[in-house]
């Protein structure tokens, strides 16, 4: 029995060799129904500037002598990532902070400052230097290690990227993000990464109309195998949005 097994286990291996394994970039597009553009509809971005609840916390974030605490989303369920920065110094360094509901505050190894995007999903950590509506100097995503490291997963290094977008799959297993080798450009592409093996890939458009002349593209996750694409053309004269579905 055990040799039928390891029988059957090779030719599976051999059937996927043969076949090719399915990848991020052999889903499905399909065109979706013009309408007026939506900026927070398109993005995935909340219309709130900060959409954290403070009220979850157990002692007073703002109560701290030395520091002010700013959240930026949940590292587990009792742990929420934080910027922070010293009060007495207006100039001082931007930190991030692994802080629980009860108060326990961890500084993290992250290099960051005061103009970095940071975003958190289900422990990884995207973040990068922010310069008005992109990431010049790339974004890394790292997986906390549950005390005062993040770990690299991926690092986006190739362009721009736009700093408006929802990076992560509402699980936390993928992240996208759209990027042009420098602003402005009308090369925008979608990058989708597999944030468990640290790998990338990036997607090909279907051909339309204003693909020459993009301004800004834009990508929201509908679920955790489905994709929004939305493509703007200067001055929103023009507009298309795809759905993505994963392989």
């Amino acid at each position: 029995m055990k040799k039928i097994g390891m029988l059957l286990s090779l030719l599976c291996l051999l059937f996927l060799t043969a076949c090719g394994e399915a990848t991020l970039a052999d889903g499905t597009w399909t065109e979706m129904e013009n309408q007026a553009f939506d900026f927070y509809q398109a993005t995935g971005v909340s219309e709130s500037e900060d959409p954290f609840d403070t009220d979850l916390f157990r002692f007073d974030l703002n109560g701290d002598p030395d520091y002010s605490y700013h959240p930026k989303g949940w590292l587990d369920e009792n742990t929420v990532l934080c910027t922070r920065r010293e009060k007495a110094s207006l100039d001082g360094p931007t930190e991030l902070a692994a802080v629980t509901l009860d108060g326990t505050v961890t500084k993290l190894d992250a290099d960051i400052d005061a103009y970095t995007m940071v975003a958190v999903q289900d422990g990884v950590v995207a973040y990068g230097g922010l310069y008005e509506t992109v990431l010049p100097d790339g974004v890394t995503f790292a997986r906390w290690d549950g005390d005062e490291t993040l770990e690299p997963v991926y690092q986006f290094q190739d362009g721009d990227a736009l700093s408006f977008q929802q990076f992560f799959s509402p699980d936390g297993t993928k992240a996208v993000l759209t990027w042009c080798p420098q602003v402005p450009s009308a090369d925008w592409t979608v990058r989708l990464i597999d944030l468990s093996i640290g790998q990338a890939q990036d997607l090909t458009l279907p051909a339309w109309s204003g693909q020459d002349a993009i301004h800004v593209l834009y990508a929201r996750w509908l679920d955790d195998s489905t994709l929004q694409i939305t493509a703007v053309t200067p001055e929103e004269e023009e507009t298309v949005t795809w759905q993505y579905a994963l392989p």
